[in-house]
């Protein structure tokens, strides 16, 4: 795997243009408010000090630099090797195809998500995991999707109900049959319908018997509704065979009416990928 040093940088060059204009600098705010120009000259350090200060300012930003970037690589690679061996074999075979590719962790990232789509992932090329440790990730997962946390490759869908709810002055015409919910929707009744899936905490064994957080009633404006959080696959919409882990699986939070069957192939999605 090909990675390329950070560049580092050497001390900053202090000049006597430099002292000139700061000295000048100090001296110009000094002048602009006169009264107070005993004060601004008690805050205001010497040249040498101040060049000091900021060359110190320089090692500890550029070490902050550093650090940052080294945590990005260790996530990224952390996710890298939690994919089973051939997915992980077809990322580093397209991560290694072109040497005109940065070889940074923003590329690996987004090249494991993108090279996932066309690769198949069987259920037999998986590690177990322990149930307790899987439905603890499946459901954390499923909090973060619930509150729009688009790290989770989460969507929301709405049933036909809701979006009757959402856009209900909405006329069908010969450019929209449907309503689209970043054209024709109320944004306060959006709003209520996203606040009430992100803050749900009524879950029980009754309403998800599955304990993975994934679905729930609440209401809105005195109309009751039900959400449910499916996992897709990349390849189709088929169920995903790893729930617990983002980049092996897209989840859609369904939102409806109590009373209608979960559908996503009639449901409205707002913009970004196709599921």
């Amino acid at each position: 795997m090909q990675f390329v040093r950070k560049q580092r940088h050497g001390p900053r060059v202090i000049t006597p243009r430099q002292l000139s204009a700061y000295e000048r600098s100090c001296r110009a705010k000094r002048e602009k408010l006169p009264l107070l120009a005993p004060l601004i000259a008690e805050a205001q350090l010497p040249a040498e000090e101040e060049m000091a200060r900021r060359q110190a300012g320089d090692i500890v930003w550029e070490q902050s630099a550093r650090d940052a970037h080294a945590a990005k690589w260790r996530e990224v690679r952390t996710r890298l090797f939690a994919l089973p061996d051939h997915a992980r074999a077809a990322v580093l075979a397209r991560y290694n195809s072109s040497r005109w590719f940065p070889r940074n962790p923003g590329l690996l990232a987004s090249l494991i998500w993108d090279t996932l789509k066309g690769v198949a992932v069987p259920a037999s090329t998986l590690v177990p995991m322990p149930a307790a440790e899987r439905l603890s990730a499946v459901a954390a997962l499923n909090d973060r999707a619930r509150a729009g946390d688009t790290n989770t490759r989460c969507r929301r869908a709405y049933s036909p109900g809701a979006m009757a709810f959402l856009a209900p002055g909405f006329v069908p015409d010969e450019e929209y049959e449907r309503p689209q919910v970043y054209l024709h929707v109320s944004r306060g009744r959006w709003c209520l319908l996203w606040d009430g899936v992100a803050d749900f905490v009524g879950f029980t064994h009754n309403i998800d018997p599955s304990g993975e957080r994934r679905c729930g009633v609440f209401s809105a404006l005195g109309t009751p509704f039900r959400f449910e959080v499916f996992y897709l696959s990349h390849q189709d919409d088929g169920d995903a065979v790893a729930p617990w882990n983002s980049d092996l699986s897209r989840r859609v939070v369904w939102v409806g009416c109590a009373d209608e069957i979960a559908d996503l192939s009639q449901a409205t999605f707002e913009s970004g990928w196709t599921p």
